[in-house]
């Protein structure tokens, strides 16, 4: 919601108060098929470190969601870092940009890519049956005192190639440095977990109750 003001919980404590923007799609005519799922969430490729993106990656998407396994994210980044192959898949897929109009046409993944590359996407990564796919992340020091974020993630079953949702995050926070891109950092992973946990884990759960 526009300039609504939250708390982040991050690593236990509370800090500063940030302000959000959002602009997020859900495809209301995808449907839950099964009661378990595999997620793959590929790892950020953005300018600040990949340690860091990684192990706040893993802090947050890695709950204990009962009914979602979760790939090992820096095991994830070390098979698309040595695979020329798997790169140029996933930059054709976070190179599309979707307009408003195509996003209410549900697209689909074979859209934008081969069936064999979709194939080769899922054998690689040991078949997951969704992917979480950061299609742009950046954190960035504004001044002494404020640092900004955004990011854009999209995601698609892997078994139908459905388009899930998109989801937009825009971030800011009055603390500046390492830090406040770490709390960006947290707090774009946490709000578009929020919003998977919304969107696909409580519609889950319902189904398997």
């Amino acid at each position: 919601m526009k300039n609504k003001k939250a708390l982040l919980l991050l690593w236990g404590l509370f800090i500063i108060t940030l302000s959000t923007f959002s602009k997020d799609y859900y495809n209301s005519n995808y449907k839950i098929n099964k009661s378990n799922f595999s997620l793959l969430v590929l790892p950020i490729y953005n300018n600040w470190d990949d340690r860091m993106n990684d192990t706040l990656s893993a802090k947050i998407f890695q709950k204990d969601t009962t009914n979602i396994s979760i790939y090992d994210i820096p095991s994830i980044r070390e098979i698309i870092d040595t695979d020329i192959f798997i790169v140029e898949i996933l930059t054709k897929i976070s190179d599309k940009r979707y307009k408003a109009k195509e996003l209410k046409t549900f697209p689909n993944l074979n859209t934008i890519i081969t069936q064999s590359e979709i194939e080769y996407l899922r054998n690689i990564f040991n078949n997951p049956d969704l992917v979480l796919i950061p299609i742009g992340f950046f954190v960035r020091n504004i001044g002494p005192f404020n640092s900004i974020g955004f990011s854009k993630f999209r995601l698609y079953d892997l078994n139908s190639g459905e388009l899930i949702f998109d989801c937009t995050k825009n971030l800011n926070v009055n603390v500046s440095g390492p830090e406040g891109k770490a709390y960006i950092t947290g707090g774009l992973f946490s709000l578009t977990f929020d919003y998977f946990e919304k969107k696909f884990i409580s519609k889950l759960n319902n189904i398997k109750e």
